[in-house]
């Protein structure tokens, strides 16, 4: 799992606050004053929603079941290691005890990131249309035709004034409507073979929400890479790749401004 400060604390962690930013936080050595405080005033929001959602998720279980179940609190202290994706290489070093095993990456197949096969047909001609081209997807939690009205309207001022370049969005509704308010350089796709189109040279840029399977894709590759949190573990994701270089991190909010 994601080591959320709760899970940290159940399991006998030091805190990580000063050692990795929260979303809206700038990273060190840029980090001033009120940056600390709004990494302190969203790890306690984060910390008091996480424990929340698990005793509602163990009175739903009870629930379901119809008799008593163990405490997830309980359960977590009793565990005797706590198996986080992280990747070492690539995270903010934060304090840790030998309890923590980092497995982040192992989901990574490098022999099949060099030998991603043969794109569809179909993307052929979308490829060669332009010089660049950038692929956008939201992952498969957060479903781009789900987007709010104004940041739509924002991406496609934005795909008006970068003509010379052809977009494929991941958008996962039919929507003839939707279609035609988007200019000629847009190709709408339900789903993607998104390791495919990152290891093709024509595709220069990534826009990502930049859940873990998207950066290790990302890292991996090595994509330049836009990355657009949402919530969770994407803020610090994004963050921890912009770190390196290898990406920037922006504001979903910032998205109506195209």
């Amino acid at each position: 799992g994601v080591r959320f400060p709760c899970f940290n604390d159940l399991f006998g962690q030091p805190s990580g606050l000063g050692y990795y930013p929260w979303i809206d936080s700038k990273l060190a050595p840029e980090a001033g004053f009120f940056d600390r405080l709004n990494d302190l005033y969203r790890n306690f929001f984060m910390y008091r929603m996480m424990d929340g959602m698990g005793d509602l998720q163990n009175a739903y279980i009870e629930k379901a079941l119809g008799k008593p179940v163990p405490y997830w609190k309980d359960l977590i202290k009793e565990s005797p290691i706590y198996i986080t994706n992280s990747n070492p290489y690539l995270d903010f070093a934060v304090p840790t005890t030998a309890v923590i095993v980092h497995a982040g990456g192992m989901t990574i197949d490098l022999k099949k990131m060099k030998h991603v096969g043969k794109l569809p047909e179909e993307y052929e001609p979308i490829l060669n249309e332009r010089e660049s081209t950038v692929l956008i997807s939201f992952g498969s939690v957060i479903r781009s035709f789900q987007m709010p009205e104004n940041f739509k309207a924002g991406l496609i001022k934005m795909f008006e004034s970068l003509s010379e370049v052809t977009f494929i969005w991941k958008y996962e509704q039919d929507d003839e409507e939707f279609q035609k308010r988007l200019p000629k350089n847009v190709h709408l796709k339900k789903w993607v073979p998104q390791p495919a189109l990152l290891a093709d040279k024509r595709v220069k840029i990534f826009v990502t929400h930049g859940g873990l399977g998207s950066t290790m894709e990302v890292a991996y590759s090595g994509k330049p890479a836009l990355m657009v949190p949402i919530f969770g573990d994407q803020p610090q994701n994004a963050y921890m790749l912009e770190r390196h270089g290898g990406a920037i991190a922006y504001d979903k909010f910032d998205l109506k401004d195209g």
